[in-house]
């Protein structure tokens, strides 16, 4: 058997789903194109505990569809650049048929512009989390998510010839 960071359950919405029957939601992506991956990233990490396939750095700020209901959704936020400041939390909120919603976000270790079009600036290694409806309302409360930069251990090289 072979493994790795494969999850174990993948986000999938029912084949049926149309944007008119299901609603959607939408992360932040801003990513900064360099020899290094910089950048903001405030993603759904999961969907009811199911992993939603964005690929290896993929963009998080396509909308996903979703079941018409109330679904927790843990809400990833990794602020670039390396090492990257990360931390994780989860809401909950309803979401009607036929709308669409969005991961807004303040704060971060590093400045932004997330998708309301604000700068944020703050260094306390926090960041905000929150779910609005199209039309700007919240749906969620605003979560304050800890930030941390991963602990590093040692740099393996390996020769080739």
């Amino acid at each position: 058997m072979i493994s790795g960071c494969a999850p174990d359950r993948i986000y999938h919405a029912p084949p049926d789903l149309t944007p008119q029957k299901g609603a959607s939601i939408t992360g932040i992506y801003d990513p900064i194109k360099n020899l290094i991956s910089t950048g903001t990233y405030i993603c759904v990490n999961s969907i009811d505990g199911a992993l939603p396939r964005y690929g290896f750095g993929g963009d998080c700020s396509k909308p996903i569809l979703l079941a018409p209901g109330t679904h927790n959704i843990e809400i990833a936020a990794d602020f670039h650049p390396f090492p990257a400041e990360f931390g994780m939390g989860t809401l909950t909120a309803n979401f009607d048929a036929g709308k669409a919603y969005f991961i807004r976000a303040t704060g971060g270790p590093v400045a932004f512009k997330n998708t309301n079009g604000q700068v944020s600036v703050p260094a306390d290694m926090i960041a905000t989390v929150w779910i609005e409806s199209d039309v700007g309302a919240p749906v969620t409360e605003k979560l304050s998510i800890p930030l941390q930069t991963p602990q590093s251990g040692p740099i393996i090289f390996v020769p080739s010839k």
